[in-house]
């Protein structure tokens, strides 16, 4: 069985390309492992996500009360999102599953550290931000305000947060997650080096072209020497 598969240039050149059956379910194959991959990272990286827009609605429009249900809306799912993403972070669901294993323990951690972080001060700014919304007419005045209540925010929230991923809602980890991690420090320790080691790699580097040109110009030294006088 084939399959014809018709496409156009931008030129206007028509073209055809003949797949096989095996081609077709190859393709589709690779296509759903990688749209299951996006779906993993975006549960990881969403919370991020909608904070970030959540920030730039709050610091970017022109004050007026508009825009307040767009805002409300973000900060609503953005607590949502972060809350399936700590769920899945604990027993160990769909995204941790494809995720764990290519990441160290301490690194998937900093980023639940990172999304409850965020989820606490969406909670916040769910009854705050629309008052430091109104309150700053100007955008130079809500950037500072904002910023402000971001930074500190995030200091206090950073604590609460490391402690409640220590304490409550820990990672799932099973043998096999552990086991992945141990070959990937493993791997990475065998090829990668530090800047110590890249730096003395540098120095012996520079050591045997050294000792090559000194060895050549003895060659030259000894030829002219030898051949020509």
């Amino acid at each position: 069985m084939e399959f014809y598969k018709i496409w156009t240039t931008s030129s206007g050149l028509i073209g055809v390309n003949k797949l096989t059956l095996g081609d077709v379910v190859g393709v589709q194959v690779v296509l759903f492992i990688a749209i299951m991959i996006m779906i993993a990272i975006l549960v990881l990286f969403f919370p991020i996500m909608l904070f970030g827009i959540y920030i730039l609605l709050m610091i970017g429009q022109d004050g007026s009360s508009e825009t307040s249900p767009t805002r409300l809306g973000i900060n609503i799912i953005t607590i949502i999102v972060t809350i399936y993403f700590l769920l899945d972070f604990h027993f160990g669901w769909y995204s941790h599953s494809l995720l764990a294993t290519s990441m160290y323990a301490e690194t998937y951690d900093g980023f639940a550290i990172l999304n409850l972080s965020i989820t606490l001060m969406s909670i916040a700014l769910f009854f705050v931000g629309h008052e430091i919304y109104r309150i700053g007419q100007s955008k130079i005045l809500r950037v500072i305000m904002f910023g402000a209540f971001i930074f500190f925010g995030f200091k206090f929230t950073d604590k609460v947060s490391a402690t409640i991923i220590t304490n409550v809602v820990t990672q799932y980890n099973d043998s096999e997650i552990i086991e992945s991690r141990v070959e990937l420090r493993e791997w990475d320790e065998a090829n990668t080096t530090t800047d110590k080691e890249r730096l003395e790699n540098e120095l012996e580097a520079i050591e045997k072209e050294e000792a090559e040109e000194k060895r050549l110009r003895e060659f030259d030294k000894n030829f002219v020497r030898d051949y020509l006088n």
